[in-house]
């Protein structure tokens, strides 16, 4: 009998174990990865919709943007620490893409990415969320 009580109560924890919630998705500690637009924050029109954009970090330094499925641009990017006109030491991301090379601020924290371009100038902030967390909101 003390051994079937025992298989039972090894079934029960296995089986609660096994059981995955939002929580057990393993968050981004890097930007490699594809994110998927979530909030777009700029002194737009009100009721702007959220565009239909991703962009894809690579571990080799490329970068690449899409919008409504299809790729918009490709360059390159670099990470460093210092200031913008919006932000004071801070992480950065500097992008070097075929026609122009913006510096950003940005965070990451709990699979949320946020890119803020500038908004105290006009410029767009972006928050991202790792395409495989946004998939399980879904």
């Amino acid at each position: 009998m003390k051994t079937h009580v025992h298989s039972v109560l090894l079934l029960l924890g296995l089986g609660v174990a096994s059981c995955k919630s939002d929580k057990d998705t393993p968050k981004p500690t890097s930007l490699v990865g594809y994110w998927l637009l979530t909030r777009l924050e700029c002194y737009c029109p009100a009721n702007t919709p959220t565009p239909d954009e991703a962009i894809a970090f690579d571990a080799d330094g490329k970068v690449t943007t899409y919008k409504d499925g299809q790729v918009q641009q490709t360059g390159t990017y670099t990470l460093t620490k210092g200031s913008t006109t919006c932000t004071t030491d801070t992480t950065l991301i500097s992008f070097s893409w075929p026609s122009y090379t913006p510096t950003a601020s940005y965070s990451l924290h709990d699979g949320v990415l946020i890119i803020d371009q500038g908004l105290c100038f006009d410029a767009p902030r972006k928050t991202y969320q790792a395409a495989s967390a946004a998939s399980n909101k879904k």
